[in-house]
C-alpha cells in the first residue's frame, strides 16, 4: 500500500502521538509498504537536523504553515490535494483531528481517511483548562472535521465517547489501544545501575512514575504521598522522570521529602550504533527506569490513555494509577493493577504500603498482566492497522 500519514507534530519532540507516529510508520515500511510523512515545514526542518537515514520518506506540506491555518487553510488542503493527484496514495493516516485533521479533510473522497486522536484534540476539561475544545472556533473547526473522517481510531473507550459525544457515526469507530515493544522490555538490563546512581539501598522501595509535566498530570500529590510514607517509617526513593518535572521542586522541599523525591530530566531520543537510526521509542534509559523500579504510580486527573501504564506493565512493574478517564481504561482495579480516586493523596499512600507488604498481591497482579500485555504489543497493533486499511480500502473500491 502506498501510505501517506499527516502530522503537526514529529521528532525530535517526544510525547504520545509523536511515538505512536514514529513506531507505527516505522513497522508499516518494515512490512513492505510505500509510507510517505508530510509534516508542517517547521518541524520537518528539525526532524532532519536529526540526520536519520529512515525507510519512510519525509516532506514539508508547503512553508508558514502556521500563517496559512490562521488565514488561508485552503492553501494548505490545495498543497495536499496536489500530492494526492501526483502519488494517488491509497489512504491517509491523519494525526490529531486538530490541525491536521482539519486541513486534511479536503482529501475526502480522493482516497480513504483515518484519523487517530490522543489528547487535547479530543478531550476537553474546563478545570483543568484543557483541550483545543475550550476555544468554540477551533472545536467548530474540529467538530466539521469528524464529519469527514472515513474511520475514526479510538485508542480507548474514553477516546470512543469524545467521538460519540462529537456525533460521528458510531460505525465509523474502530477500537485500537496505543502499543509497546514487548521484545525491548524483555531484554536484559543492569538493575543495580539506576540504583547505585540515586543511592538506593536493598531494603527501599524504588518508586517510578513517568511523564511530562502537565496540570492534568496530577505530580503536585507527588510530595504530599511521600511525605506521609516518610511518616509511616516506609523506606522508599520516588524518582519522576519527565520533560518539566523540575516545577515540583518547591513542592518536594515544603514537604521535607528532598532526596527522597528525584526529579529527573526527559529521557530523549537515543541514536543506533551507526549514529544515522535511532531505537524504537521509548528509549533504552527510559526502558531502563522502568526494570530498575519496584513499584509504578500514576496521578494523573485525565488521560486518553496514559501510554506510560503498559510500558509500566511490559516491564512486570506492579501499578497503582488514579481512577481517571484513560487511565481507567487501561487499569481494572485489582486484575492488572490498582486504581486509587482522584487528588486522595492518603489513599493512594495506603496502596503503595499495601503493595509493599503483601507480595502475593504483586504476584497475582503481574500474572494477570502476563496474560494481557501481548494485547498491546507493537506487531499486533500493526497488524490491526494495516487489516483495517486493506479492508477499508476495499470496502471504498467495490
Amino acid at each position: 500500500m502506498k501510505i501517506a500519514f499527516l502530522s503537526f507534530g514529529f521528532l525530535p519532540n517526544i510525547g504520545g502521538a509523536q511515538i505512536f507516529t514514529y513506531n507505527l510508520i516505522k513497522l508499516l515500511s518494515k512490512r513492505g509498504h510505500d509510507v510517505t510523512l508530510f509534516l508542517p515545514y517547521s518541524v520537518y526542518k528539525k526532524y532532519k537536523l536529526i540526520g536519520l537515514n529512515d525507510e519512510f520518506k519525509v516532506f514539508p506540506i508547503l512553508i508558514f504553515e502556521s500563517f496559512f491555518l490562521k488565514y488561508l487553510p485552503n492553501i494548505l488542503s490545495i498543497s495536499l490535494n496536489i500530492w494526492q493527484f501526483i502519488k494517488n496514495y491509497d489512504l491517509w493516516q491523519i494525526i490529531l483531528t486538530y490541525p491536521a485533521g482539519y486541513v486534511g479533510k479536503s482529501l475526502y473522497g480522493k482516497a480513504p481517511l483515518f484519523l487517530t486522536a490522543f489528547g487535547d484534540d479530543i478531550q476537553k476539561d474546563s478545570i483543568l483548562k484543557y483541550g483545543l475544545r475550550l476555544n468554540s472556533n477551533i472545536e467548530k473547526c474540529i467538530i466539521e472535521t469528524l464529519s469527514f473522517m472515513d474511520i475514526c481510531i479510538a485508542i480507548t473507550d474514553t477516546v470512543k465517547d469524545c467521538y460519540l459525544d462529537l456525533n460521528v457515526d458510531k460505525n465509523k469507530i474502530v477500537n485500537i489501544p496505543m502499543g509497546v515493544h514487548l521484545k525491548r522490555f524483555n531484554s536484559s538490563c543492569n538493575k543495580n545501575e539506576l540504583r547505585l546512581k540515586f543511592k538506593i539501598n536493598d531494603n527501599e522501595t524504588f518508586i517510578l512514575t513517568t511523564g511530562r509535566y502537565h496540570i492534568k498530570k496530577g505530580f503536585e500529590i507527588i510530595p504530599i504521598i511521600a511525605k506521609s510514607l516518610l511518616d509511616r517509617g516506609i523506606k522508599f526513593r520516588w524518582a519522576v522522570v519527565g520533560r518539566g518535572v523540575d516545577k515540583l521542586d518547591h513542592l518536594i522541599k515544603s514537604n521535607n521529602v528532598d532526596g527522597y523525591v528525584i526529579l529527573e530530566n526527559e529521557v530523549g531520543i537515543e541514536f543506533e550504533n551507526n549514529q544515522s537510526r535511532i531505537s524504537s521509542l521509548p528509549s533504552k534509559s527510559l526502558i531502563q527506569f522502568y526494570k530498575s523500579a519496584d513499584i509504578f504510580v500514576m496521578t494523573s486527573l485525565l488521560e486518553t490513555f496514559g501510554m506510560v501504564l503498559i510500558e509500566a506493565m511490559a516491564a512486570g512493574l506492579p501499578i497503582i494509577s488514579t481512577d481517571c478517564p484513560g487511565c481507567s481504561d487501561v487499569i481494572i482495579d485489582g486484575q492488572n493493577g490498582m486504581l486509587s480516586p482522584l487528588n486522595e493523596p492518603q489513599i493512594m499512600a495506603d496502596l503503595i504500603e499495601k503493595l509493599i507488604n503483601d507480595k502475593d498481591l504483586i504476584i497475582k497482579l503481574n500474572n494477570n498482566v502476563s496474560n494481557t500485555i501481548k494485547y498491546y504489543d507493537w506487531n499486533e497493533i500493526a497488524n490491526r492497522y494495516e487489516n483495517l486499511y486493506e479492508n477499508t480500502i476495499c470496502k471504498k473500491l467495490y
